[in-house]
């Protein structure tokens, strides 16, 4: 029902929006859910990553709340850096480390290193966040700010939803690795539409005068 009510939401926020304005809206689906995604779609294979790495209650806790507490303290580094270089630039690096972080991840055999990799990739989810966020009000202008983010808020509350559903199933065929697989998969796509679909030139100026205005 929750689903429902979220979808009937998203199509009423995309009705204000002119088709080509709703093109550059979805490119950027994928860059604002790269951060929820990193962290609901590993939840269900919690246990098994605890048991297969032999890691204490204590550490594995960390799996989960490293990467949120990277999130969350890299975007107050990351949000000066993306005036003074640009989204483009921090989106296409933390797009990188957020994928390599991954498939690091992958690979590794030990908590410590499992860890540390989380909280890496944590940092590389917040600069894809900053910078998505801030190419908003320099793609779009006037009220179409406001309808662009509700719509993107809308498409972020579905990952809850939807990532541990698709987190199960890729730990019941595959293993819970290729969960982190997948993600650096993901963060390699969004590098690549990231140079793709340049973002606009003013995302590249130093203290836009756009950003400066959204943020008052």
């Amino acid at each position: 029902m929750g689903l429902k009510k979220e979808s009937v939401g998203l199509e009423k926020e995309s009705m204000g929006l002119e088709k080509e304005s709703l093109g550059r809206v979805a490119g950027l689906f994928p860059l604002v859910v790269a951060a929820p995604l990193g962290l609901d779609i590993c939840l269900p294979g919690v246990p098994l990553m605890s048991h297969e790495l032999g890691s204490m209650p204590g550490m594995t806790q960390w799996i989960i709340s490293g990467f949120v507490l990277c999130l969350s303290l890299s975007q107050l580094f990351f949000g000066p850096l993306v005036d003074r270089l640009g989204a483009q630039c921090v989106l296409l690096c933390g797009s990188v480390v957020y994928a390599l972080s991954a498939i690091g991840v992958y690979f590794t055999d030990t908590i410590s290193w499992f860890i540390a990799l989380r909280l890496v990739q944590g940092c590389g989810a917040g600069a894809m966040a900053v910078a998505a966020s801030a190419s908003v009000p320099l793609r779009f202008q006037g009220a179409a700010i406001g309808k662009v983010f509700s719509l993107l808020n809308g498409v972020i509350s579905l990952v809850p939803v939807l990532a541990p559903v698709i987190g199960g199933l890729l730990i019941v065929h595959y293993g819970w690795r290729s969960s982190f697989y997948a993600l650096g998969a993901f963060a390699l796509l969004c590098g690549v539409l990231a140079w793709w679909k340049p973002l606009p030139a003013a995302c590249n100026r130093a203290r836009s005068d756009a950003l400066s205005r959204h943020r008052r």
